[in-house]
């Protein structure tokens, strides 16, 4: 998966050097709900503002609902949109919902305009459903995002992460963590380490490449966050130690050791905790996240032919989630591995959890273009996540997720 990109390329690089030669998903089962996206994680102060898409539907009988979309800021106070008032006025009143309504994801607002400006630190896009004329909740999501300091000579970035997926040899989990002090382009930053900070505008794709030498691996400031980390859950608790093949060449990644944790661990709404005790640079944490449900893909099914002619898009099908949540779409080229370099390319899409996507043919030729051979891996998953600080207030931004999908080999032709 795309959080595990750096991982996964950097420890398979260091790997062959070493021996011889890397927000809270809405409830499935909902009758009536809201969804609301942000374009990006994060944000410069002064420099770029949130773009804020809404979705929503109704399975049951007709309702009528207020509908409440703003912002909430870093110290809780709450800005409604379309004028910022801050007395929870909602943008529509008895706004009737009638039975079988779909509202697909769309822009609704740019950010524009608030009072005082965005504040530097950790806000809310925020959608509601209330009973007309109160302030009872129906639905309620949030997208969180940082407003980052564009003067600042570094940023502390932090990433945790549980990953789920169903493959064609079963079912594997993974969990890690990685801290890292970046500065001048965080964008490429978030390319090479393959964070999901670095994911493509909502219902879109983007074709991409990874391309490192040595010494781009050997210069990345990774931060020490203690000996180990953990998660736990499902009345379960897993260690993420340090990795040693990163820790040989002076780097630091955390990551669960082969076979760990189980399968089992793994339960779908049930909330997972990430913990660190603290380090020389980053200082303890705690952060807590709902597991999603998984994903389940019946086009391309698991058990269907691996081929698909790039000539033709690729339609994707899966058991949606009425358009609330994210789920990103990640078909990885093969990896070139050398003493030297690491390139892998790549195609990154992030959707509306509605059920239906498509990659463009022309992005899969242009994909085949740079991967031969063809082989790919195609990655579907359903994406939760949250933004998290320190108890000493170390990162400029920290981001813990969770994931549930599946992976297929494909071969494109």
């Amino acid at each position: 998966m795309k959080s595990k990109a750096f991982i996964t390329w950097a420890g398979r690089w260091l790997s062959c050097l070493v021996v011889g030669t890397l927000g809270a998903l809405s409830s499935p089962m909902a009758d009536t709900g809201i969804g609301v996206f942000t374009d990006s994680d994060f944000y410069f102060k002064g420099q770029n503002v949130p773009k804020v898409w809404v979705s929503g539907f109704n399975t049951s009988e007709p309702i009528a609902v207020d509908v409440h979309i703003g912002l909430v800021s870093p110290s809780g106070t709450v800005y409604e949109y379309p004028n910022w008032n801050t007395n929870l006025t909602p943008w529509l009143r008895g706004f009737r919902l009638p039975e079988g309504f779909r509202f697909p994801a769309t822009e609704v607002f740019a950010a524009n305009g608030i009072p005082g400006g965005l504040t530097l630190g950790i806000w809310r896009a925020a959608a509601a459903l209330t009973v007309p004329g109160t302030l009872n909740v129906i639905a309620l999501e949030t997208a969180p995002f940082s407003v980052l300091d564009p003067k600042a000579r570094a940023q502390l970035l932090g990433n945790v992460s549980l990953d789920h997926r169903q493959t064609t040899f079963g079912a594997d989990m993974e969990a890690s963590g990685l801290f890292i002090e970046g500065s001048g382009d965080l964008e490429s930053l978030f390319a090479l380490v393959g964070s999901t900070s670095d994911q493509p505008p909502l219902e879109q794709c983007e074709l991409g490449q990874i391309s490192a030498d040595v010494m781009d691996l050997f210069s990345l400031p990774t931060l020490d966050g203690g000996q180990s980390l953990t998660v736990s859950g499902n009345q379960q608790s897993v260690n993420l130690p340090r990795d040693p093949d990163f820790a040989m060449f002076g780097l630091i990644a955390y990551v669960t050791p082969d076979g760990q944790p189980p399968t089992s661990f793994y339960q779908p709404g049930n909330t997972y905790r990430f913990q660190g005790s603290g380090g020389a640079d980053i200082g303890p944490f705690t952060v807590s996240l709902a597991a999603p449900m998984p994903l389940v893909l019946s086009q391309p099914a698991l058990s269907d032919p691996a081929g698909h002619d790039a000539s033709n898009d690729l339609v994707l099908k899966w058991n949606g989630n009425n358009g609330v949540g994210n789920v990103l779409v990640d078909l990885w080229g093969a990896e070139t591995v050398t003493l030297d370099a690491f390139t892998q390319a790549y195609i990154s899409c992030r959707f509306a959890d509605d059920g239906h996507a498509v990659i463009s043919a022309a992005l899969l030729t242009q994909l085949l273009d740079l991967q031969p051979n063809g082989r790919v891996d195609l990655e579907v998953y359903r994406f939760a996540y949250t933004l998290f600080d320190t108890e000493s207030r170390d990162l400029d931004l920290g981001e813990a997720s969770i994931s549930a999908g599946t992976l297929k080999p494909m071969i494109l032709q």
